[in-house]
């Protein structure tokens, strides 16, 4: 069919002037609510609790019919005019069709393809290592990102928050918070030039949460058009100004264009099916709506704030089995675990998340924000490297054995969620010199290998 023009995020933000206009508290309690119930009815979705990844084809297709019908029916709202941004069904498979197969993140010999992948390939996702937007200190934040740059199974940086810049708490709209978010990039390209691998990615910035902090992120020193360039959706199907404002920089300097967003199972929407229908309207609209180049999922449950209890990895498994059977979409999930670093519990949810994003289609990994992520200093590499492990044993998996081995390696730690260990900080699990883990953890690494081996998982490395 024919169309006056391709949407992205300048048509969007005309739209967001002239929409119709809705009261947010309606669109959040009402609206989202009614529909995504509404749609689960009519679509006849009700998923199998024992199987976090589906595998009944049918139910996929009308799980994906059921997003798309959200987006076109309800559309996304502006936070900042109070109107709702709409979308018709055509305009959002066009921008679908036209999305990138593949992307390059990085660049000369430390460059790696981001390429679709199914849910039965032998081939694992690409793994992205980092603090993942958690607070790091400012005098041990190149040697934290260091050392996952020197993982040889990390093939990307997901950047860290730099809590202070000179001591200085980086504020949003203030000279601190441009000259910290400069620190912040340029600090992990000087981790990464250390670890002897320059050309490696990042996802960013993490520190600024303003389009003035956002732009300046771009320098030569710092984030360059092979980095992957983040702008989040809100909860649930809703967009502000201000990424819109940082989104059209990012477009026109023709950088690589990451949206994330991390739908909330027990909020606004509901239930797991609930969720699960906005999760992948959510991923269809990061295409349309800021002209996504790829997505970052994150699905994450309202009581325990993480993303690895078994509502989360339902929601992960079945959007993106329905989002990957029905498009070429490039994605991604990003990873929250309850306990913390040097705990056998904290990798066995790593484990977990990485299982479902492989064996679901996924064709990224980004993590871990141990701790929930609100823990200063409280990540490490080792994390990372237990992703990378994890996914190399269900790569090529069948589904029906890898859900029956996750049903129970989800049931080793989801009762302890309330008590969840905090663990330790990176100071006390690194060698800081050296960049080297420490006994205690690789004890705990071997710990959870065997304890995965018991339940049937087959390593690779």
């Amino acid at each position: 069919m024919a169309f006056k023009e391709k949407v992205g995020v300048f048509e969007t933000y005309d739209r967001a002037r002239t929409g119709p206009r809705v009261d947010e508290k309606e669109w959040d309690r009402k609206i989202t609510f009614q529909t995504a119930n509404r749609l689960k009815e009519k679509y006849k979705l009700e998923f199998d609790r024992s199987k976090i990844i589906p595998t009944d084809t049918d139910m996929i297709d009308r799980l994906y019919q059921a997003g798309l019908e959200m987006l076109v029916e309800m559309g996304v709202f502006c936070m900042d005019t109070g109107r709702v941004i709409k979308y018709t069904e055509d305009e959002v498979l066009m921008a679908v069709a036209g999305a990138p197969r593949e992307l390059t993140l990085g660049e000369g010999r430390d460059a790696r393809r981001l390429a679709g992948r199914s849910f039965d390939d032998p081939r694992p996702p690409l793994n992205q290592g980092g603090p993942t937007g958690a607070p790091v200190s400012e005098n041990i934040f190149i040697p934290m990102h260091e050392a996952y740059a020197r993982e040889p199974l990390v093939d990307a940086i997901v950047n860290g928050v730099l809590s202070t810049i000179n001591g200085r708490e980086p504020k949003p709209g203030s000279p601190w918070e441009i000259a910290a978010v400069k620190g912040e990039v340029s600090m992990i390209r000087m981790a990464m030039a250390r670890a002897g691998r320059p050309g490696m990615a990042m996802q960013g910035s993490e520190t600024s949460l303003t389009a003035a902090g956002v732009v300046a992120a771009d320098f030569p020193e710092g984030m360059r058009a092979c980095d992957s360039h983040e702008v989040s959706q809100l909860n649930e199907l809703k967009i502000d100004i201000n990424a819109l404002t940082f989104t059209a920089h990012y477009r026109l300097a023709g950088d690589i264009i990451m949206s994330e967003q991390m739908p909330i199972i027990g909020g606004w929407a509901g239930g797991v099916e609930e969720t699960a229908i906005v999760d992948v309207a959510t991923h269809l609209a990061a295409f349309i709506m800021v002209s996504a180049d790829w997505h970052l999922d994150g699905p994450i449950h309202v009581r325990w704030g993480n993303t690895t209890a078994r509502e989360p990895l339902m929601v992960a498994g079945h959007a993106c089995r329905a989002v990957d059977r029905n498009t070429h979409l490039l994605l991604g999930n990003q990873y929250y675990t309850s306990a913390g670093p040097c705990t056998e519990m904290c990798l066995l949810e790593a484990a977990a998340q990485a299982i479902t994003d492989t064996a679901s289609g996924r064709e990224i990994m980004s993590g871990n924000a141990s701790a929930k992520g609100v823990a200063l200093d409280y990540t490490t590499a080792m994390e990372a490297r237990f992703m990378a492990y994890a996914a190399r044993a269900a790569a090529g998996v069948e589904t029906e054995k890898v859900n029956v081995m996750l049903d129970k390696l989800v049931g080793l730690y989801e009762k302890d969620f309330k008590t969840a260990p905090k663990g330790k900080t990176f100071q006390e699990c690194y060698d800081v010199s050296s960049l080297t883990p420490s006994d205690e953890y690789l004890q705990v690494f071997d710990k959870a290998i065997k304890t995965m081996e018991e339940l049937g998982f087959e390593f690779k490395i």
